[in-house]
């Protein structure tokens, strides 16, 4: 084999990589004097020729590498936008191989032709491409002058002139640029001609005229398809995953933002003052409202012009204490520049009551639910803490934040809110995943062309079977694991030494990978095993300081799974009681009491009956099982089943009628494993002794349970325990 002919790296690429540098030199000083340099009271770019004198010179791979390479080096000392725009780059320097192979570069008329066309294309793409990296705006660039010319003398709309003035520019540029170019090339001394060329020199006369047809019959073709559908995929998934990343970052972000200014408002606000502060609006605004002729006292926020005096006539209503709390709040939403608006709410069944609110623009009392929030209503007339929320609806998209201010008895008087716009999101999303699509496409098409140097026909079919193999490696399950590398290892390429090390670097990388996997599989089991352990014992622990339960989490484990398997045979709560969950709660069951390590050994193990505040005291251990199993949650690795223990640790003392706590929740608002522990629970306690109490007999224990059932427990439950109770009795 002829090293010289056949390999990559000899004296030809040599010559290549110094024809890429000394185009791109050139490049970068035409680019730089051009930025002196004024034609007709606009400039250009003159940043091109070196690529294309590197695409005539030495083939599309010098060509798209120089027009890239320039832009990323000139965003260094100019316009980092300058960098997103080597696409337009790659894009010029193969239409210039396209139309130079043609021989259209040869006659004054094509050469001239052809510019007009490379214009057109590379005006269309630069004006759509600043169009959106300005966020649906006229550019900054060289075209930004014209194009706003146009706008103002001839009334063009913003985007069109974008596209005309970059047109027009570059139909100047690229003409001048592809005349010094093919000039450069046609005083180039023909050794170097040949040394450079990329198929067999050719005379004079036809030298520019390769075949293109060629190319089409030969096998590389089947490689060019083959990566223009991995750059079609990997553009998609790139800008996929890149919009989801970057949106989820910024929602993070400003969620944080907005709950620091929250947080600050509930320090600003005295909870224990929250109904004056209602009272005292509600009273303001009403008064105003009556004072208001006709139709507008009936409807006054429809008359949003008949409230310029408003603040005056309520300020001098309000408290000196609400007027500070409410100069507060305003300080607050003006220094958070991202915050649209900032409100205190107390939220009742009919909607929301306004407290406070810091935009000088919404002077009501009342607020109705928007739509997006009904899921949200019974949390939020309960108090509860909820996550923050994006919605698009009434006051356009926003992300809203809702946190309760409780008062000193723990109860919660009102909401502080705080809502973000999140409308600028949309265009810096489009901006960022514009910029990232550009960077990618443009190495996507410098990697394509650099495969097509490298691989010849001889390594076109190995190859091809090799990313056909690494494409579709199934990681999925271990058959397809094993599967996939029995495939590799069938390949058995032997062919030239390059393509070879790289199937045997693939096949000892894909079993290497399998075996990491694996490993982390393993390892991912045993952590989770021992994260259970640790679990299981604390619960141990906690039953341990408890003299008086004796084998109640094993008891209580034991009933859950007999009335659980009951229930699936008696087709109950089907579409809850699968294998996963029934299994999941038996195993969450030892934990429904780990609040107790909460509780004080001296209440816990009283002999006695306990006080009424001993025994406010004991009922913490469901709450504070709740605080213990949420922070557990979140520093575990298989926490599956532990979700489902949250539900039986915090509910398993809510009664179906209501009465019971923390929450007062009933019927099927309570948790299914939280009704099911509710009855185990029950009637362990019923049967065992206590300090304070003897053991009810089993028959006695199984009548109170059938006796409450409707009030304490669920009907459903009780039905499927008295189906069991002799397996229970056993």
């Amino acid at each position: 084999m002829n090293k010289e002919a056949n390999g990559f790296f000899n004296k030809k690429t040599l010559y290549k990589l110094i024809l890429a540098a000394v185009c791109l030199a050139l490049n970068l000083i035409l680019s730089f004097a051009a930025r002196r340099i004024a034609i007709f009271e606009f400039r250009v770019y003159l940043d091109c020729v070196g690529t294309a004198l590197a695409t005539m010179l030495g083939g599309l791979l010098p060509g798209v590498i120089v027009g890239f390479a320039t832009n990323v080096i000139n965003s260094f000392y100019s316009s980092d936008i300058t960098m997103y725009f080597g696409t337009v780059s790659v894009v010029f320097a193969l239409f210039v191989r396209l139309f130079f192979i043609r021989g259209y570069f040869a006659k004054i008329y094509k050469r001239f032709l052809s510019s007009v066309a490379v214009a057109a294309v590379c005006g269309i793409l630069g004006g759509v491409l600043t169009w959106l990296i300005y966020g649906l705006n006229i550019g900054t660039e060289i075209s930004a002058p014209l194009a706003n010319k146009l706008v103002e003398a001839w009334r063009v709309s913003p985007f069109s002139a974008q596209i005309l003035s970059e047109i027009f520019i570059n139909l100047v540029d690229k003409t001048v640029v592809i005349f010094i170019a093919y000039l450069f090339f046609r005083v180039c001394p023909k050794k170097i001609k040949i040394a450079l060329a990329t198929a067999d020199p050719l005379h004079d006369d036809d030298y520019s005229k390769v075949s293109v047809r060629r190319f089409f019959r030969s096998l590389s073709s089947y490689v060019v398809g083959f990566m223009l559908l991995f750059d079609v995929l990997l553009c998609s998934t790139v800008a996929g995953v890149a919009y989801y990343m970057y949106r989820e970052t910024n929602i993070k972000k400003y969620s944080l933002i907005c709950d620091n200014a929250v947080h600050i408002a509930i320090r600003a606000i005295d909870a224990e003052k929250v109904p004056r502060y209602e009272a005292e609006r509600k009273a303001a605004f009403d008064e105003y409202a009556e004072a208001l002729p006709g139709e507008a006292a009936a409807d006054p926020d429809s008359y949003p012009e008949l409230f310029e005096d408003y603040w005056d006539f309520a300020h001098a209503r309000y408290s000196p204490d609400y007027i500070k709390t409410e100069a507060e709040l305003v300080e607050i939403l003006n220094v958070y520049e991202e915050l649209e608006y900032l409100y205190v709410y107390h939220i009742t069944e009919d909607g929301c009551h306004v407290v406070f609110d810091a935009d000088p623009e919404a002077p009501g009392a009342f607020v109705p639910f928007d739509e997006s929030f009904e899921k949200l209503i019974p949390d939020l007339i309960a108090g509860k803490d909820i996550d923050p929320i994006v919605t698009d609806d009434t006051y356009g998209w926003l992300l809203t934040v809702y946190r309760p201010l409780y008062n000193e008895a723990g109860k919660c008087v009102c909401y502080v809110c705080g809502d973000i716009s999140m409308d600028g999101l949309r265009i810096d999303q489009m901006i960022f995943i514009v910029k990232v699509v550009t960077l990618v496409i443009g190495l996507s098409v410098i990697a394509l062309i650099t495969i097509l140097n490298i691989f010849d026909k001889r390594t076109v079919v190995p190859l091809k079977k090799i990313s056909s193999a690494a494409s579709e490696f199934a990681f999925d399950s271990e058959e397809g694991q094993q599967s996939s590398i029995d495939r590799i290892r069938g390949l058995q390429i032997k062919s030239c030494s390059e393509i070879e090390q790289l199937y045997d670097s693939l096949k000892k990388l894909a079993i290497d990978s399998v075996e990491y996997i694996d490993e982390l599989e393993d390892n991912a089991k045993t952590i989770a095993r021992m994260q259970e352990g640790i679990i299981i014992d604390f619960a141990n622990m906690v039953e341990s300081r408890d003299k008086c339960t004796g084998d109640h989490i094993k008891n209580t484990s034991f009933y859950v799974g007999c009335i659980a398997e009951q229930l699936r045979r008696e087709g109950e709560f089907s579409d809850v009681l699968k294998d996963d969950y029934v299994s999941s709660i038996v195993r969450c069951a030892p934990l429904h009491d780990i609040g107790k390590i909460k509780i004080s050994d001296v209440i816990l193990n009283k002999p006695g009956k306990l006080t009424d505040e001993e025994y406010e005291i004991m009922k913490t251990h469901t709450t504070e099982g709740y605080q213990i199993l949420k922070e557990t949650i979140a520093n575990t690795l298989d926490n599956g089943y532990l979700k489902e223990a949250i539900n039986m640790a915090y509910c398993h003392h809510e009664k179906w009628d209501g009465s019971g706590y923390p929450r007062g929740l009933k019927g099927e608002e309570i948790p299914l494993s939280a009704r099911i522990m509710a009855v185990a629970d029950v009637f362990d306690a019923l049967v065992s002794k206590r300090s304070y109490k003897e053991p009810f007999s089993f028959d006695e224990a199984v009548s109170i349970i059938e006796r409450e059932s409707g009030t304490h427990f669920d009907p459903t439950v009780v039905r499927a325990f008295m189906n069991v109770k002799n397996k229970i009795k056993l």
